[in-house]
């Protein structure tokens, strides 16, 4: 809808089309940080095979700081390692992408679950 709105006024005079260029910024500045509008989601990734020991907590961290997400990766006692990202579906869905290509080498399965959102998670860190 918005862009019909937008075509609409650009088919008006130039003092409008100001109004709709001032209103676009605001749009981009919510995609940066997710905003009310924005659906976010929490996936639960454990991973199996030879993820420890390899370097793979520091990799998921690394990866992160690349994406608008948040969550945490730690090692669990049966040798796999857990990860959990929380943000708006496709930047998870991409993230959980990039680590899985980076470290496939060791990876042997993936299992992938929704989990509940966390609020007030500010940053990706690596659990110990």
């Amino acid at each position: 809808m918005r862009h019909d709105s937008n075509s609409d006024s650009g088919q008006q005079n130039g003092q409008q089309d100001g109004k709709q260029n001032s209103q676009r910024s605001e749009p981009g500045s919510a995609r940066s940080t997710p905003a009310a509008s924005t659906q976010i989601v929490r996936t639960i990734v454990r991973f199996t095979g030879r993820v420890q020991g390899v370097g793979f907590r520091a990799t998921a961290s690394a990866t992160a700081s690349g994406f608008p997400v948040t969550g945490w990766v730690r090692n669990l006692a049966d040798g796999s390692v857990h990860l959990e990202a929380q943000g708006a579906p496709g930047d998870v869905k991409r993230f959980i992408l990039a680590v899985s290509e980076r470290l496939a080498r060791y990876i042997k399965g993936i299992d992938q679950s929704t989990g509940e959102l966390i609020k007030g998670e500010a940053s990706f860190i690596v659990q110990r």
